[in-house]
């Protein structure tokens, strides 16, 4: 009955796309949303997260920051495909944070951070092959070596690995860590990029590469007095070297966004404040492939942070939201922006409406086709919004209703055919009722067709 229902389904959708594509230019139809997949069923603070393979499939990753739960996935074939039901990660026994990346070929590179009963931490990997096998569990950090801090992985083109994470020694001494794993290979030994001292109470790291695999890990670390921003540049083939700062120590910053683009210019935005409170708006510094880093540019207003930073379609762009709070201590609604790199000038490009008394934090995506999107949620309202950025550089927003979820937060993958014939499909991720389930919905409705010269 259940392949029945399944083939039925994907029939369905196969004729929606096919009207769509038949629409005559100019029509846009609505948002049509399908049914539920749960992928995590239990009350651990749940996250997910998707990624597209290369072969064009698509795979959803679940696990809990919190519990016991194994982190789970779901495969989907594509467009008009349907999603298979969640199952464990095979190896994966542990409730813990999970993210995952593509391998060349349609395989994935799933990354597993975990604390045992005695608080040690542990960090792990598991391939899962393009026939759909999943490879042995392999360690990357001793236990133990892992803190509670944040950690990153990226994959270039060839399906080499890196990941940076914080660790804590046997004596409390807090560092910054990178691992490097050539494709098909075990992970190497862990390198030091940064010892941040044994009084670090906050560090924050990122990392990025180029497909080629030129690659930079960025770091916030807290010095007592505010948080240094320090980098770690390591070219495609060569080995990582001790990370330097790139700024003083006088003020307080967020942790640090950072990207690579394809020439190898490593950009790194954050957002600061001085030691009175007082929110300066959001810095990025850019460095040419073998140049060092350039002057501080400001970014928005004196009120934004830094949401997200990505790398699309060979364009730069930049997420702000807005972070300083009224005299009530209520939030001042100030609407977020996406911004764009053109040149030397970062211009803004949309306007993220703020919720009722909250500034969402819009999430860069990219599609299939390397066409830029972004979604943001409004926690409030119980809604998510979707914009899409067309090749005239206009953006097309749509606003999506989340029934009975207390946090939605959308995912904006695939992306077929050409305008004025382009489809997309949307996958949302969201937290219903009390957060106990995890839930990808709308995965199966290639439903927005754009209009001619707009997106």
């Amino acid at each position: 009955m259940t392949s029945r229902c399944t083939a039925w389904r994907a029939a369905a959708l196969a004729c929606v796309a096919a009207f769509l594509l038949a629409l005559p230019a100019g029509a846009r139809a609505a948002l049509i949303f399908g049914p539920e997949t749960p992928l995590l069923a239990d009350d651990g603070s749940p996250q997910a997260g998707i990624t597209h393979l290369t072969d064009g499939r698509v795979l959803a990753v679940a696990g809990e920051h919190s519990g016991d739960a194994a982190p789970t996935y779901s495969l989907r074939s594509g467009p008009a495909g349907a999603w298979t039901s969640a199952a464990p990660i095979p190896g994966l026994s542990k409730g813990g944070r999970v993210v995952a990346r593509p391998l060349p070929g349609g395989g994935a590179l799933v990354l597993h951070q975990w604390r045992d009963s005695n608080a040690k931490g542990h960090l792990e990997s598991a391939e899962l092959a393009p026939d759909g096998t999943w490879g042995p569990v392999q360690q990357i950090a001793d236990p133990g070596d892992l803190a509670q801090g944040g950690f990153g992985m990226v994959t270039d083109a060839a399906g080499n690995a890196d990941v940076v994470f914080v660790s804590t020694d046997a004596v409390y001494v807090r560092s910054v860590k990178v691992a490097s794993r050539p494709s098909g290979c075990a992970w190497g030994a862990p390198v030091t990029l940064l010892t941040a001292g044994l009084t670090t109470s906050y560090v924050g790291v990122a990392i990025a590469s180029d497909p080629a695999g030129d690659a930079a890990a960025a770091m916030a670390v807290d010095s007592g007095t505010g948080q240094r921003v320090s980098v770690a540049r390591r070219p495609a083939g060569a080995t990582w070297p001790a990370a330097a700062p790139i700024t003083d120590d006088a003020h307080i910053r967020s942790a640090p966004r950072v990207v690579v683009t394809p020439s190898g210019e490593a950009i790194v935005g954050w957002y600061e404040r001085n030691a009175d409170g007082e929110t300066l708006g959001v810095r990025v510094v850019r460095a040419p492939a073998g140049a060092g880093f350039g002057p501080e540019e400001p970014v928005g207003g004196s009120q934004d942070g830094v949401a997200d930073m990505a790398v699309i379609g060979g364009d730069v762009f930049l997420t702000t939201f807005q972070l300083v709070l009224q005299e009530d201590g209520q939030p001042a609604n100030r609407p977020g922006a996406v911004y764009r790199l053109a040149g030397a000038t970062w211009s803004p490009e949309l306007t993220i409406p703020p919720d009722v008394d909250d500034s969402p934090r819009p999430t860069l995506v990219a599609l299939a086709d390397e066409r830029a999107a972004v979604s943001w949620a409004w926690e409030i309202q119980e809604r998510t919004a979707i914009a899409l950025r067309s090749s005239d550089g206009t953006w097309t927003r749509w606003s999506v209703p989340v029934a009975a979820a207390d946090y939605p937060f959308a995912v904006l993958l695939g992306g077929w055919g050409a305008e004025p014939r382009f489809i997309f499909e949307i996958w949302l991720l969201h937290r219903v009722d009390d957060g106990a389930v995890v839930a990808a919905e709308a995965h199966g409705a290639p439903s927005v067709r754009l209009p001619r010269g707009r997106g």
